[in-house]
């Protein structure tokens, strides 16, 4: 298994474990110590497969602070 996939499967096991939590792109990044547009391009392709479903999370002054994942994989 290469690095690409097996991050992406340790990332999945991450949001399973936490499904339905706000989760900040920085700080997954610092988790896993990638780029920001890594786990970006991560949290995409989980998206794409069906594996995660990602929903804004905003603040009172409607701005954007995360985003709501919940795991939608098999159990």
């Amino acid at each position: 298994m290469n690095v690409k996939n097996q991050r992406r499967k340790e990332l999945l096991a991450y949001i399973r474990r936490r499904s339905g939590r706000r989760f900040l792109i920085s700080i997954l990044s610092e988790e896993f110590c990638v780029n920001v547009r890594t786990i970006q391009a991560d949290l995409r392709f989980l998206e794409m497969y069906g594996q995660i479903k990602r929903t804004p999370s905003y603040n009172s002054l409607h701005r954007q602070n995360g985003n709501i994942i919940v795991y939608t994989g098999s159990r």
